[in-house]
């Protein structure tokens, strides 16, 4: 029965979570009542009622978390104003030397000396002045520029909304004016947390630093982006998350801690017999590890199950496995009625299900593959599937790593870096400290990245409907007791992972996706057996970029991952920041750009875009009018103006060009430039998208590439009003997220689609529509 109600609870907090809109407190009221109704009427079913209240109790726990995140969202009235802020450093996030990100615990908000009401309970705060340097527990003052969470809406993106709002953070901006520091640091577990990679940074290596970090607090903003995609590319990016491995150390210290005092301490046991004791020991040492550890998603699930088993120890009972599953699910859940919205939330609970499935009270002593061997490719097989889902590469030597790095991080490197940061906090030098964790974190790294050099291209299919149903039932038949008859079956419904198709465009038709990359374009235009990424996003930081965020996870969920060619219109970085990542994870074979000096890689050799360029693609025709000459150095002048024409659907792409190439395309093509989609230039300035361009386009839709509250103020109100004068259509990427225009030559139909609009959460920002 306990499984049913916890069963119960969990649906009716995921329940909620999906709903697109949090229906109003009236509501939720009435079908509270009648539910307390119902269960009077069938209260004789005792079973019955606990499993309806329970779910009833899931989905009012869920629906209050939500509520209570919309009501301390930044009124948008707020917005963009210049205000006041009074708050404590919970975080502090180093970008580079000169940025800094900072998670405020709001005490006080003001505008114009008044109170800001609803008032965010965190914010998360940019200074880009470098000026001041931080430590969490500080409390300071700020004047600052606020903006709600708004984040890329398209498909396969990371949901940045939903985390910003998981963690309360109902505000983000930047430090608009000098600071003032009103109460110094305090050694709080937060500043603790800071503390201990600050004491280390100057003491070893950079990549030793960031990933000895990772492994012992689960703080991968030290991480270089390319360590990480090593450890993705292995498979042994688990072992840089707080989870199960490192709790379960610090319990069996509190518990062999107890049992060794036990040796030469009598008198304790009087009162209190020694497994007891060495019960609570292991929980406290556990819970101050996961405490320090940031309380993170695996630690949650980790601590709960551990917690469980411990408490039947003080209980005398002891529980099923299934028993610890749930009550770790639900816990989580209760805690954070929206952990289940993160890829990596049923990754670490499928694993640890399945595992507990597969080995927990297995008769007789196990033998040494059991032990080590067999559950690596058990968790292989299990979530397979789900890593094909998302998109990502596979690598079969992955249990064969993991069974050399988990021992290793658990038996010598996990110990030696929690005694080093013990020596740290006894004020021994800290090179003293550092000096033998950073040679065993260094062991562990070039066995990584050999590990990584043996691994040959990688297996990267699109799984997704039926196949990816069929996939996961066949992993679970795989998976099976040994003895049950007829398992080998279970790799016949493995099949469709070898004819899955990415997704199709008839021949002659027209597929475009202009992606919500914030302020900048990147653009996907897709023919039957070809494809054209028409630039690329911008670059954040040296490891992060619209590319990776967006474009990437686009088209791998898509399925296409070749690129035919790769087109910057320019080399401005709103526009060419993500080409190397691009060129890094497909296939290209053609790179052309307006300002090819500026692009050239190592790789592939950038050809100059020229007007009179064509090809022709399954019936589809490309045509460059315009680009590579620079005017004074003006990249958004150089930049290549490109129309694509279908037999029922053309689309013009004029890039970052200004009202004289406008003017001088208007003299050279005429009415040529026609076309049903007109991708705004330079993302709806008031500089470009004259009336006498658009009066020759005639477009029936006009697609605005640009951020959310931009401080460029694009797209223009100007250029809006010419386009309603037109009487087009014009979508927006920050309100209307990645749109998307398909062009079926079978059913001469244009359809149109707005990820935003069309995919939508409670928790996602509402844009006037």
């Amino acid at each position: 029965m306990l499984h049913k109600v916890l069963l119960a609870f969990i649906a009716g907090c995921i329940g909620i979570g999906c709903l697109p809109v949090l229906p109003s407190l009236l509501s939720i009221g009435i079908f509270t009542v009648a539910v307390c109704i119902l269960c009077a009427c069938v209260r004789r079913r005792i079973m019955l009622c606990l499993i309806i209240l329970a779910g009833l109790l899931g989905l009012l726990r869920g629906y209050s978390f939500g509520y209570g995140g919309l009501a301390q969202q930044l009124p948008k009235s707020a917005e963009q104003q210049v205000l006041q802020l009074e708050g404590e450093v919970v975080e502090v996030r180093q970008r580079n030397h000169r940025v800094q990100k900072l998670l405020i615990k709001v005490h006080a908000l003001i505008a114009l000396k008044q109170p800001i009401n609803p008032t965010p309970e965190y914010i998360l705060l940019s200074d880009y002045q470098g000026k001041a340097s931080y430590q969490p527990t500080e409390v300071w003052r700020w004047r600052v520029k606020l903006k709600r969470p708004h984040g890329f809406a398209s498909p396969g993106a990371w949901d940045y909304e939903g985390y910003l709002f998981q963690k309360r953070v109902g505000a983000v901006g930047y430090i608009h004016q000098a600071q003032q520091q009103l109460t110094p640091a305090g050694h709080k577990v937060s500043w603790f947390r800071w503390f201990w990679p600050q004491s280390w940074r100057d003491h070893m290596p950079p990549e030793v630093h960031g990933v000895l970090t990772a492994l012992l607090l689960g703080d991968k903003q030290y991480l270089q982006g390319s360590t990480w995609e090593v450890f993705r590319s292995t498979g042994t990016a688990h072992l840089l998350v707080v989870s199960g491995l490192h709790i379960g150390l610090m319990a069996t210290l509190g518990w062999l801690f107890v049992h060794c005092i036990g040796r030469f301490v009598s008198w304790p046991w009087q009162f209190i017999s020694r497994p007891r004791c060495a019960a609570i020991v292991a929980l406290a040492f556990a819970c101050s590890y996961a405490l320090l550890a940031g309380f993170s998603l695996p630690t949650q699930r980790a601590l709960i199950m551990v917690a469980i088993a411990l408490s039947g120890v003080l209980l005398g009972v002891r529980f099923r496995p299934v028993t610890l599953w749930l009550s770790a699910l639900a816990g989580v859940i209760a805690w954070d009625p929206l952990a289940w919205i993160s890829s990596g939330f049923w990754f670490s609970f499928i694993a640890t299900g399945i595992l507990l499935w597969r080995f927990a009270n297995r008769p007789g002593k196990p033998s040494w593959s059991f032990r080590y061997i067999w559950p690596q490719c058990v968790v292989m097989v299990a979530v397979l599937p789900i890593l094909y889902s998302q998109g990502q590469s596979v690598s079969w030597l992955s249990p064969v790593i993991n069974m050399l790095a988990i021992p290793y991080l658990g038996l010598i490197l996990l110990p030696m870096a929690l005694l080093s940061g013990l020596l740290t906090f006894l004020s021994l030098p800290p090179d003293w400290a550092a000096m033998p964790v950073s040679i065993a974190t260094q062991g562990l790294l070039l066995g990584i990245h050999w590990s990584a050099s043996l691994i040959t291209p990688k297996l990267t299919i699109q799984l997704h409907g039926l196949p990816l149903i069929l996939a996961c039932l066949g992993a679970l038949w795989i998976l099976l007791p040994s003895g049950f008859p007829g398992r080998w079956l279970g790799w016949c419904w493995w099949l469709p992972l070898f004819w899955t198709q990415p997704a199709g465009v008839a021949h002659g038709g027209l597929h475009l996706a202009v992606l919500d990359v914030g302020q900048g374009l990147a653009v996907v235009i897709k023919t039957e057996h070809h494809l054209l990424v028409y630039d690329t996003g911008k670059a954040f930081s040296p490891s992060f970029s619209a590319a990776k965020a967006v474009l990437i996870p686009y088209l791998q969920q898509k399925g296409w991952l070749a690129v035919d060619t790769l087109l910057i219109s320019h080399g401005d970085l709103d526009h060419s920041g993500g080409m190397k990542d691009i060129i890094e994870q497909f296939p290209v074979s053609r790179v052309l750009s307006g300002t090819p000096a500026q692009l050239q890689t190592d790789t592939l050799d950038v050809e100059k875009c020229k007007p009179g360029q064509h090809w022709q693609w399954d019936n589809v025709r490309f045509q460059i009018l315009a680009g590579g000459n620079m005017h004074r150095h003006d990249n958004n002048a150089a930049s290549c103006v490109l129309k694509v024409s279908a037999e029922g659907l053309s689309v013009l792409l004029p890039g970052d060009i200004g009202q004289t190439e406008e003017h001088r395309l208007v003299e050279q093509y005429g009415n040529q430039l026609k076309a049903n989609v007109l991708i705004a230039a330079h993302h709806g300035s008031k500089y470009s998208s004259s009336m006498l361009f658009l009066k020759h386009v005639q477009p029936t839709f006009v697609v605005f590439s640009a951020g959310y509250l931009n401080p460029f103020k694009h797209p223009a109100p100007a250029v809006l009003k010419r386009i309603n004068v037109l009487a087009s259509k014009e979508f927006q990427t920050s309100r209307d997220g990645t749109v998307e225009i398909n062009y079926d030559p079978g059913l001469e139909l244009i359809s149109t689609s707005f990820y935003r609009r069309d995919v939508r959460h409670y928790w996602s920002e509402k844009v006037n529509w």
